[in-house]
């Protein structure tokens, strides 16, 4: 961690990228888990209930990036602003890369649904017997439309 203890020269990124994982591989050995620093998502659901926001694990990491910033653009020069910015940035990442994996998830688990043509319409319309269809896409809904079903029609009247 040679960065913080000399203000003598400039650090290169570098660097900060290899101090910042040093750091988090400490603070989970001593704090969180072999994995690194975990905190967030559970700090993120309490404040959530206590404020009553929606806020993901993302956004706390987010919000930590964005008051290392601050900090690094008031007062003297603190090295560890920045070190800690490239982390939280890190763990930024990841977090959206998780959800982003989880999105995915579900969409293929919408997607490996067929309707009784097996074509790839989704069964993102329907309509019972004698009703007009009604043309909405049905988010967060799985359905199994694999089976023949005289209550289950898509959009072409199967």
């Amino acid at each position: 961690m040679t960065i913080l203890n000399d203000k003598t020269k400039p650090f290169d990124a570098i660097e900060v990228l290899e101090t910042a994982a040093a750091e988090m591989k400490d603070r989970a050995a001593k704090r969180d888990s072999g994995t690194g620093e975990r905190s967030m998502a559970k700090t993120v659901d309490i404040f959530n209930i206590l404020k009553g926001y929606k806020l993901s694990e993302e956004d706390g990491w987010a919000f930590m990036v964005v008051l290392k910033l601050v900090r690094g653009s008031q007062g003297e020069f603190h090295p560890d602003d920045y070190v800690d910015a490239a982390a939280y940035s890190s763990l930024q990442g990841e977090a959206a890369s998780k959800e982003y994996l989880r999105q995915q998830a579900s969409k293929e688990t919408l997607t490996e649904s067929k309707c009784a043509r097996n074509c790839d319409c989704q069964g993102s319309m329907y309509m019972a017997p004698g009703l007009i269809p009604l043309g909405l896409p049905i988010e967060g809904v799985n359905l199994d439309l694999t089976k023949e079903s005289s209550t289950r029609w898509t959009d072409h009247g199967v």
